[in-house]
């Protein structure tokens, strides 16, 4: 089982809360934040970054689908 670190676990809250994104291009919306800065003080480095892309894009459609619907329910918690 593939783990997140509490950063990498809070920056795809950000991302999913942002949209409902389609499962087919979260992985694309999450490479595509890593530059904003709408979290400073929870900036992933770029080793951390990496890391979870390569999770990330090890994951078939439906497990990041799965993902996203984890994460939605974290949101609303």
């Amino acid at each position: 089982m593939l783990k997140f670190t509490q950063n990498q676990l809070e920056f795809l809250l950000f991302v999913q809360s942002q949209d409902d994104w389609h499962c087919e291009a979260f992985v694309k919306v999450v490479q595509s934040q890593r530059n904003e800065n709408f979290m400073p003080d929870k900036k992933l480095d770029e080793a951390e970054f990496e890391e979870m892309m390569e999770k990330l894009e090890a994951f078939s459609k439906e497990k990041i689908c799965n993902l996203q619907t984890a994460l939605n329910y974290l949101q609303s918690l």
